[in-house]
């Protein structure tokens, strides 16, 4: 009864606290951060002024590349270090380095400790499958003692598996995990090492797995509660900000968290949308974050804002993946990076490369992501191009049923695919193409690993 009174007023409520904090991160920025201070004040800014959320899509952008040219002007002087936290360089662009402080390490931990008084963990043990990747990121405490193990090893598996296998005394008696976290290739290379170990009989009964760094596809997810019979959890996040956004299993969107604001700009503009598709900033609060504010940071990732409402009252959002591996065509988000993942994460022929190869064969190519390109064509048209296992044969029947399941998959998004045959010249598909309001050109080569596409 209580819960139904207080929802109507939450979003009000929300947009009230959201207001007072973001007015407090830019004093914050404003204070203690060189580059804010010359940035506003240079575009005439009254830095003395309170700003409201209606104001935040007046400010400046920042980019990748001021991460990377000037994150010495963007730190604030007055603070203590206390970890660093980067980009993996997977994506063969510069790594971006944020420095967090020790200050908002410690606000992160007591906060989070505040917000939880009165829950009881009752001793629950959590497997942490861990990032070296990403360097120290500031933690967010949980509800769980988390034990803390790799999967990038075969060592590290095998105590995995161990650590898995037994039980640990606690106040509450006797427990085991009953939840794992961690990467999603973690993820999958732990349930890909157990079952071959087919040990799946001497496992603990786990509650959720909880899925972060990597986009979690259908195919990947359903791989998952296969084997662990469990809800899998997703989260979306970047290393350089706090915020992020959690899969909602009402909606099956995402939305993000209230450590910040998200915004939904045009592809040409910063002018935040109300309705479509875009590019996604973020914000992170203060005291959240202290040592290296981001207002307005531009992510460089593609987003969709759902127009159906969710039963919770929360906005959903479409993550559609890194703008630079999708399409666009005609100032249009035509296709995202994560819908092609989506369509062809469980085909078994699309090429994918061997990591860690220092692993069992069997493990190489788990949490590989399927080999495809988005591109615009030498005649200015959309392309797709896949990575297959073999060579593309026009006649072979496997191939064509996989290009009926990509044109059928495309079209529910709205978009025609012309399917080019190994062999078949261009010239014939561009009079059609050229007459369709959202074509997308498909072709099959033979994939390899000197063939990267990412």
């Amino acid at each position: 009864m209580i819960d139904t009174m207080i929802r109507p007023f939450l979003p009000a409520f929300r947009q009230t606290i959201a207001g007072k904090l973001l007015d407090y991160t830019i004093a914050c920025a404003l204070q203690s951060s060189p580059w804010y201070q010359e940035s506003y004040g240079r575009q005439g800014f009254d830095v003395h002024k309170i700003f409201t959320l209606q104001e935040l899509a007046q400010l400046p952008v920042i980019d990748r590349s001021v991460l990377e040219h000037e994150g010495h002007r963007l730190r604030a002087s007055t603070l203590n270090f206390g970890s660093a936290a980067f980009t993996t360089g997977t994506t063969s662009l510069r790594p971006l380095i944020v420095d967090n402080s020790i200050e908002e390490h410690q606000f992160v931990r007591e906060f989070f400790s505040i917000m939880r008084q009165g829950q009881s963990s009752a001793g629950r043990i959590g497997l942490n499958l861990t990032n070296t990747y990403h360097g120290q990121l500031v933690d967010i405490p949980t509800a769980f003692r988390r034990i803390p193990v790799s999967a990038n090893t075969l060592s590290g598996l095998r105590t995995a598996q161990a650590l898995l296998q037994r039980d640990y005394s606690t106040a509450g008696g006797r427990q085991r995990v009953s939840a794992i976290g961690g990467p999603l290739i973690a993820l999958l290379r732990l349930t890909a090492f157990l079952e071959a170990e087919q040990s799946r009989a001497s496992m603990p009964a786990i509650d959720f797995i909880q899925s972060t760094s990597e986009y979690l596809t259908p195919a990947a997810q359903q791989s998952l509660k296969n084997f662990w019979n469990c809800p899998v959890e997703d989260r979306y996040g970047l290393s350089e900000i706090i915020i992020g956004a959690w899969r909602c299993s009402a909606c099956g969107h995402h939305h993000f968290e209230s450590y910040g604001i998200a915004e939904v700009v045009g592809m040409k503009d910063h002018i935040p949308i109300t309705e479509g598709r875009g590019r996604l900033l973020l914000t992170g609060f203060a005291p959240f974050m202290q040592m290296t504010p981001l207002i307005r940071y531009l992510t460089g990732d593609g987003i969709e804002i759902v127009p159906t409402p969710c039963e919770t009252g929360e906005q959903s959002f479409r993550l559609l993946g890194r703008l630079r591996n999708s399409l666009v065509y005609k100032g249009k988000l035509l296709l995202g990076e994560y819908e092609v993942m989506d369509i062809l994460d469980g085909e078994p022929d699309v090429f994918r490369h061997k990591m860690y190869r220092y692993l069992p064969d069997y493990l190489q190519e788990v949490g590989s992501p399927p080999q495809f390109q988005l591109s615009i064509d030498e005649n200015g048209l959309p392309l797709l191009t896949i990575q297959l296992r073999y060579d593309p044969q026009a006649s072979d029947p496997i191939l064509k049923n996989l290009q009926q399941r990509i044109a059928t998959a495309l079209a529910a998004k709205g978009l025609h695919a012309f399917i080019q045959d190994p062999g078949e010249p261009v010239s014939p598909l561009l009079a059609d193409m050229r007459g369709m309001v959202q074509p997308v050109r498909v072709q099959f080569i033979r994939g390899s690993d000197e063939v990267v596409m990412f």
